[in-house]
């Protein structure tokens, strides 16, 4: 079909959902849209240079009469009016999921449908996929007999490239992770298993939007079951449905291998088996969709899921919401009785840069819930703020070297933490304490707590010692740590110079649920392979549970004695390494933690097949580590001529088979910090501050422990990823 045979299109909303997918698919198709919508006008122009024939406008209304279809791609409350007047208007709608926030908006867009000649079709990509046509079909067949099961789990850690913080707020988003994702696992649902009769849902939103979710259902078949979602989490991604006469696992993402009982491995739909699917990635399946759109506009048809069909989805997501209960976690709770939950900070606003990290984030928690503050959480990318948008949070988007956006994030402000970091550019750190430390003096700031690191100090020598703050910086070729130097001095400078109230902190190796680089690469590298440790493992960790540090965070921004001053965070007692590692090897279940001569680390390093081995062997597991790579591939995906596509495909999803499991060695930086022997001394911050750990290391993985199995036992499926010790 050639462009002047298909229907004039027009694109209303063209976020990174439209960048990512509608627009290669389109371009594949050779069906380029005549008109797109956005309010950034200027902003579309320069990333759809390629459409420079595509007229752009701030809105349709006017326009109407230059397209004959729209694809709608706004935010979800949006939907109902934009598309019902859309239809009305007799333009045929292909919308974005969910179709709706509320059942009652779902059904005047269906009422639309029925007053117009234009027709209504959901973006639900998922249908297209070989394996959910073929997991209808057996359930059709009635090869697993009477369902009686079923156990649905989607989740991975929030990546989505969001352009504005619409994604995050309720009004404007509807919902958080059951009405984003789990409008595509219920709409499977609801297709193969048919309609709910009644549900218990819980989630963790704390007036915001759910990051992690839990449904319980009961079908009207008399099948029970659950649905988890979501987005902190890698969970198994995969559908589990088990009947009288067998059971079937089916992945609910593009790829993924069908476990099964032998007698549902039999069963085929056409030409279509589980013992391989022609391989598909999502630009196939929204090729497949729009495909089938226009084929359903020529026939005056809806396409494979129609408004009507979509409704049902919609009105279990309102029954979830309108039932819900609060998912509480013990480790967000740990500290309601803390001796410095004081609410010092009730009523005042507070900001805190680098909020969608580790530490930022608990920070911000227990301002929220446990000291009342109203909390400006900055952000340089909404891409990360899945746990954040929980609360319902001012979050001012702004980069390190922007001082306009710095300023606006400050204003209003009584306490900054600055706790932002970035890894890719020294200098950019270096330039936004100036920008920040000039905003909070022209704002009357009245504390700024800047969280530096223990690195400043190493590296530590290898014999045993004392590290205290007045301990001599030793030369350091460390980036981080010349970094965190430079910004130390600048902030101690500018409160000596210009009178701005400043403490800085030095945490030692801090972990806690949500971790990074000592808690959750822990877990990941453990759950997939072998941590490896020089020698015996018996250096110093001087290890700090993460709820300890923000209790000196909170000490440190009105207590008059740290003005001016540095402090040395940690536990009260360090433990070794293997200690650290071998508790969470313990709490993950697996054998995860190897010791090996230094020698053989280094011999083994130096191999450049060591180095190459992942990218040879598991080329899409090693991609997908590096989120902006992949996004940049699957987007030149949709430049590749037809008959390449299949041979990249199957390079790309290829896995050697009987892979054991990966060895992690220790870089020379690592292997310098597992052999120190000094222990980090904390006598300034308990004279000065009245910093007092509450947490040992035993009770800080008691609480990291439970997380972690909550985190990542699930993750395993009937493939296990970690070597089990039960």
């Amino acid at each position: 079909m050639t462009q002047s045979s298909k229907p004039r299109l027009a694109i209303i909303g063209c976020g990174a959902v439209v960048e990512q997918y509608h627009i290669p698919a389109l371009r594949r198709l050779g069906w380029k849209p005549v008109l797109l919508v956005d309010p950034d006008v200027e902003g579309i122009r320069r990333r759809f240079r390629d459409l420079k024939e595509s007229a752009v406008e701030r809105e349709a209304v006017g326009h109407y009469d230059t397209f004959d279809a729209a694809i709608v791609a706004v935010p979800s409350r949006l939907h109902a009016p934009i598309c019902t007047d859309l239809l009305r208007a007799g333009k045929h709608v292909l919308v974005e999921k969910p179709m709706a926030t509320t059942a009652a908006d779902a059904r005047a867009m269906v009422d639309a449908v029925d007053s117009g000649v234009g027709r209504l079709s959901v973006v639900h990509w998922r249908r297209y996929r070989h394996v959910s046509v073929w997991t209808k079909a057996l359930m059709q067949s009635g090869s697993l007999g009477t369902i009686e099961s079923f156990d649905f789990r989607e989740g991975a850690v929030f990546n989505w490239p969001a352009t504005t913080n619409s994604f995050w707020r309720k009004e404007t988003a509807g919902g958080g992770v059951l009405a984003d994702q789990g409008a595509h696992a219920l709409d499977l649902l609801l297709w193969w298993l048919g309609d709910f009769t009644s549900l218990t849902y819980v989630d963790d939103s704390q007036a915001g939007v759910e990051a992690d979710c839990r449904l319980e259902l009961t079908m009207k078949s008399g099948a029970k079951g659950v649905v988890e979602l979501s987005r902190t989490r890698n969970l198994r991604n995969s559908a589990i449905i088990r009947g009288r006469n067998g059971w079937v696992e089916i992945p609910l993402w593009i790829t993924g291998d069908v476990h099964a009982s032998p007698n549902v491995l039999a069963f085929r739909h056409g030409s279509l088996g589980p013992s391989g699917f022609p391989p598909q990635v999502i630009h196939n399946l929204f090729e497949a969709m729009f495909v089938d759109w226009l084929d359903a506009m020529r026939k005056g048809r809806a396409a494979c899921v129609s408004g009507a069909e979509a409704i049902r989805y919609v009105e279990l997501i309102e029954s979830a919401y309108r039932t819900r209960s609060l998912w509480s976690f013990p480790w967000v709770t740990a500290s309601a009785a803390s001796p410095q939950h004081l609410r010092r900070f009730a009523g005042r606003k507070v900001l805190v840069t680098g909020a969608t990290g580790f530490i930022g984030g608990r920070l911000v928690e227990r301002l929220h819930l446990d000291e009342g503050a109203e909390v400006a959480a900055m952000v340089n990318s909404f891409s990360h703020a899945a746990r954040l948008a929980r609360f319902a949070l001012e979050m001012p988007k702004a980069t390190l070297t922007d001082a306009e956006a710095i300023d606006r994030a400050v204003a209003g402000c009584k306490i900054v933490f600055h706790l932002a970091y970035d890894g890719f550019s020294p200098q950019s750190n270096i330039t936004g304490a100036h920008n920040l430390l000039e905003a909070c003096r022209r704002h009357a700031v009245e504390r700024l707590v800047y969280v530096s690191s223990m690195a400043v100090y190493e590296p530590l020598p290898s014999v045993p010692l004392d590290v205290t703050e007045e301990f001599q910086l030793p030369p350091t070729r460390w980036v981080y740590a010349d970094t965190k130097r430079a910004i130390e001095k600048a902030v101690l400078d500018f409160g000596r110079n210009k009178g701005l109230p400043v403490t800085i902190l030095q945490p030692t190796i801090v972990y806690g649920p949500f971790g990074g680089a000592f808690t959750m690469v822990t877990a990941e590298r453990m759950s997939r392979g072998t941590l490896v440790l020089p020698d015996d493992g018996d250096g110093c960790c001087n290890a700090v549970y993460v709820d300890d540090l923000v209790d000196a965070m909170l000490l440190a921004a009105y207590r008059e004695e740290a003005l001016g001053q540095r402090f040395l965070i940690s536990a009260a007692e360090p433990v070794t390494w293997k200690e650290y590692y071998s508790a969470h090897e313990r709490a993950l279940g697996v054998n995860g933690l190897k010791l090996m001569p230094k020698d053989e680390i280094a011999r083994r390093n130096r191999s450049l097949l060591t180095n190459l081995k992942m990218l040879l062997v598991r080329p899409k597991r090693t991609i997908l580590k590096y989120p902006a790579l992949h996004r940049s591939l699957i987007k030149l995906y949709g430049f590749l001529p037809e008959p390449i596509t299949q041979p990249v495909l199957r390079l790309y999803l290829y896995e050697k088979a009987g892979l054991g499991r990966e060895e992690f060695l220790p870089t020379e930086e690592e292997i310098r910090r597992y052999e120190t022997r000094g222990r980090v001394r904390i006598d300034k911050a308990e004279a000065l501050l009245g910093y007092k750990p509450r947490f040992s290391f035993a009770d800080g993985m008691d609480l990291t422990g439970q997380y972690l199995q909550w985190a990542f036992t699930d993750a395993e499926s009937f493939e296990q990823q970690g070597d089990s010790k039960n």
